[in-house]
């Protein structure tokens, strides 16, 4: 989490059931959560983009000393729906509130993604339409699920606990899960030059991830289909990324391409695929 320094001193704040808002610093806190704050100045009023755009412009907002805002997804916007409003369903505790649609950043699909609609003039909340459909936005601010450590250039997945390789080994390094010496039945025998030895052999508890792990870090509502955390990504649409999947007596491996709209599939193990170590966290 980053802070900028602030010389504010003194704040007024107001209060509402499970909420309470920063006068000074125009942010609602959810004091339900701790790590939750949402974004209430007047820019709210006026600020429509098209669903990447809105994406892009949390990421980079700087509001009540904080910089590291982000879209809320779907479940995140409806918790401050209120239905008892008359105007709009906006939770009378936000002072900047409009009668429309904001954007979540939940897909539905790589075209469409969740949308609610704070206007009481429908039948309906929660809907989805074109991700380059202007609608506005409302940004949060919460622990992230994923965190880049620049320094260590590693991804740490908050969700999963597992720490993941971001370097350029991440991008171009290539290895077989099996040698062509070992390619023989149970086609199992990864020791040599392979991608099992290459993580194992980084230490402090680096291993090949296994398919779960793998899939874990896809985005199939974006192309490549990884999060947009990860700097160092191999997206050849000829290319994957090989997980630690044994499969004892075949001549194939689980493997991940973060091009394609296949989740997984298999391929030889004796050819070379990219590698993206994985340890567990502490």
């Amino acid at each position: 989490m980053k802070k900028i320094v602030s010389l504010v001193c003194v704040c007024s704040v107001v209060s509402f059931a499970n909420f309470v808002r920063d006068d000074v610093e125009n942010i609602v806190k959810d004091v339900s959560s701790s790590n939750v704050m949402w974004q209430d100045d007047q820019s709210v009023l006026d600020t429509k983009k098209t669903w990447e755009e809105a994406i892009d412009y949390c990421e980079s907002l700087s509001l009540g000393g904080y910089d590291d805002w982000a879209l809320p997804n779907i479940n995140e916007l409806l918790s401050i729906v209120d239905f008892s409003q008359s105007s709009d369903f906006t939770n009378p505790i936000f002072r900047n509130s409009q009668k429309g649609h904001f954007w979540s950043s939940t897909s539905y699909s790589r075209d469409e993604a969740w949308f609610v609609n704070f206007s009481n003039n429908n039948h309906f909340v929660k809907n989805k339409i074109d991700k380059n459909t202007s609608y506005f936005v409302r940004c949060i601010k919460t622990t992230p699920r994923f965190q880049r450590d620049d320094v260590n250039e590693v991804v740490i997945d908050n969700k999963t606990n597992l720490i993941w390789q971001d370097d350029i080994d991440a991008k171009y390094m290539r290895k077989p899960f099996v040698t062509s010496e070992n390619y023989v039945p149970p086609y199992t025998n990864t020791s040599g030059d392979t991608a099992v030895t290459y993580c194992k052999e980084k230490g402090n508890g680096w291993r090949l991830p296994n398919l779960k792990e793998l899939r874990s870090i896809l985005d199939p509502s974006r192309k490549p289909t990884i999060s947009r955390i990860f700097k160092y990504v191999q997206i050849l649409p000829s290319r994957a990324y090989i997980a630690n999947e044994p499969n004892e007596g075949s001549k194939k491996t689980k493997v991940v391409n973060f091009m394609t709209d296949i989740l997984s599939t298999e391929w030889y193990k004796d050819l070379t695929y990219h590698i993206r170590c994985v340890k567990n966290k502490n």
